[in-house]
């Protein structure tokens, strides 16, 4: 079985809260070499390609998908092949994600929107598809809900006491799993990262359904996703600036730069009462930050 890292859990020293009377925490899954929760979601789904003895690991995404990149990484390092199969036409220059993933040995496939939608698998080969494990774009499976899992139940064991646990949410494989890994009474809150994603409440639902997880301790809580997905406004700019040279942490503009907003706007409105222990999970995403350079210049 491969193993997961052990990932800190440390004081985070953000003065905006604290002097709300809010203590802060964070995980450190940015410290992961797979790109933070992205792995966990990878690590069942390559368990079982080997125990099904298929010799390529295949999947999808972005040109700046942190799955992507760390599915490459981690295919590199275990000496198992990948394909990636990358929404759009491949450009000129690829994007330093698809340079590390192409780097790592990953065979890069280019689909139209409209194939990407409908049927990306079929760009390989059919005589390459029966030694071929697919995993769904971003690690949206059960395996991924349940190799997700492992950061609830992680930070359960090193974190004691009263706390709510707070992260972002895109297609909620990731918070599902870690629902089901906390203690009932550890509330988890979610910050929607999308726009008009009005069903990811039901996702979640359905996923902690999958895992017989009747953990209700959760919410998701929308409206502060800076324009729309990896989109950015000059708000969340100023912010992302402000929060960093404050607490030394450097977050992901797509995922943990908006919950770090969400929670700052929150808090100043009363959200959660003098006392209360916030922990947030970062989860990582870094690598996808170059694609921002201009944006946070």
């Amino acid at each position: 079985m491969l193993t997961h890292e052990t990932v800190p859990v440390e004081p985070l020293i953000w003065s905006q809260l604290n002097s709300l009377g809010i203590e802060t925490f964070i995980r450190r899954d940015d410290r992961l070499r797979y790109s933070g929760n992205k792995y966990y979601k990878l690590l069942l789904c390559v368990e079982q390609a080997l125990e099904q003895g298929k010799t390529t690991l295949v999947s999808c995404g972005g040109a700046f998908s942190n799955h992507i990149h760390a599915l490459a990484q981690l295919g590199y390092d275990l000496k198992i092949p990948t394909i990636g199969i990358i929404r759009g036409f491949r450009p000129k220059s690829l994007s330093p994600t698809l340079h590390d993933a192409e780097r790592w040995g990953m065979q890069l496939l280019f689909a139209k929107p409209s194939i990407y939608r409908q049927a990306p698998w079929s760009l390989i080969p059919c005589e390459l598809r029966a030694s071929c494990y697919f995993i769904p774009e971003g690690g949206a499976c059960l395996l991924g809900v349940k190799g997700a899992s492992l950061i609830g139940e992680h930070t359960a064991r090193v974190f004691e006491g009263a706390y709510s646990v707070c992260m972002p949410v895109a297609t909620g494989t990731t918070m599902a799993g870690v629902i089901a890994g906390l203690p009932s009474n550890i509330p988890c809150i979610g910050i929607n990262v999308l726009k008009g994603q009005d069903q990811i409440s039901s996702t979640i639902h359905r996923w902690l359904e999958a895992v017989s997880c009747r953990n209700s301790c959760w919410r998701v809580i929308s409206g502060y996703h800076g324009g729309g997905y990896a989109k950015l406004n000059d708000e969340l700019v100023y912010f992302i600036h402000q929060f960093e040279a404050q607490t030394g942490v450097t977050t992901d503009p797509v995922y943990t730069a908006k919950m770090f907003y969400a929670v700052s706007h929150l808090a100043k409105r009363g959200y959660w009462p003098v006392g209360t222990r916030l922990l947030f999970v970062h989860t990582g995403g870094l690598q996808g930050r170059r694609g921002f350079a201009k944006a946070l210049a």
